[in-house]
């Protein structure tokens, strides 16, 4: 509100925008807005006396006191990355290799049966976290021990019950990107991918079209090249196959980065559709 001198018309002229481009983003709910001043402090943690016409609460009340954040990631289908595995004695005292990793999404229980991929190879844990604990859910970090030792690495994704959606497997497939670098974003250039704990080599196969980051607009003419901050749809080509979900069907499973390997600096964030 400092740029704007407190104006109300230019506030309701602003936000007015709001709805249609939050849809864009894939925002279905109310966007909550609330006019504060950096300079001043206006409306952070106490009401502003520059803006009798504002109704909402101080920043600082709506989000400690009124706004409800309700998560439904451990009713999606459960999906683990592996992180890291050694060998552990578990609560009869026998050595057992043991996976490590954190849960993004999904309930798990003991004796469910797991599919791990890209093997498709399934079996079933039969103890977690050296504790007789039977369920575990989304956030926790958890250590399996299955009923066979397999060879699991962290290229791969643990994922429970057969009978739950199951991640798309392949090694082609479109991503949007926030390109972060002075350099070009050519086709054909080549790159390590990386999402969560896996990491492959790439190559950008097409630039299908640039986004206008103010409008959302895009161009649909393919693209020879992206420049620093812009973003861009893509085609990706793997070296191997990729376990993912669409931004659409599981938001955790789907956010990755891009790695230039002669430097190994990260020049990307993305999205897979």
């Amino acid at each position: 509100m400092d740029l704007i001198n407190y104006d109300f018309r230019i506030y309701k002229a602003i936000i007015s925008k709001y709805p249609i481009n939050a849809l864009r983003v894939g925002f279905k709910k109310i966007i909550e807005t609330i006019p504060i001043s950096e300079k001043n402090g206006d409306n952070v943690v106490s009401k502003s006396t520059f803006m009798k016409w504002d109704t909402v609460p101080n920043l600082l009340s709506l989000l400690l006191e009124n706004i409800v954040i309700q998560k439904l990631l451990h009713l999606e289908p459960f999906r683990v990355p592996v992180q890291y595995f050694l060998h552990s004695k578990n609560i009869n005292g026998n050595i057992l290799r043991v996976y490590e990793g954190k849960i993004i999404s999904g309930i798990y229980r003991v004796g469910d049966e797991i599919i791990v991929y890209p093997y498709q190879s399934k079996r079933r844990c039969i103890e977690m976290n050296r504790k007789r604990i039977q369920e575990v859910f989304f956030s926790q970090s958890i250590i399996m021990y299955l009923e066979d030792e397999i060879d699991i690495y962290h290229r791969d994704l643990i994922l429970v019950k057969s009978n739950e959606p199951i991640p798309i497997i392949s090694k082609e497939f479109y991503v949007i990107i926030f390109w972060m670098e002075n350099f070009l974003l050519k086709r054909e250039n080549k790159y390590l991918f990386q999402i969560h704990s896996l990491k492959v080599p790439i190559f950008i196969k097409y630039i299908i079209y640039r986004i206008d980051v103010n409008t959302f607009k895009k161009r649909k003419k393919c693209q020879k090249y992206a420049i620093l901050n812009d973003l861009v749809k893509v085609i990706i080509k793997s070296s191997n196959p990729i376990p993912y979900d669409t931004y659409q069907k599981m938001k955790k499973n789907r956010f990755s980065i891009l790695i230039y390997y002669i430097i190994y600096s990260t020049v990307e964030n993305g999205m897979i559709q």
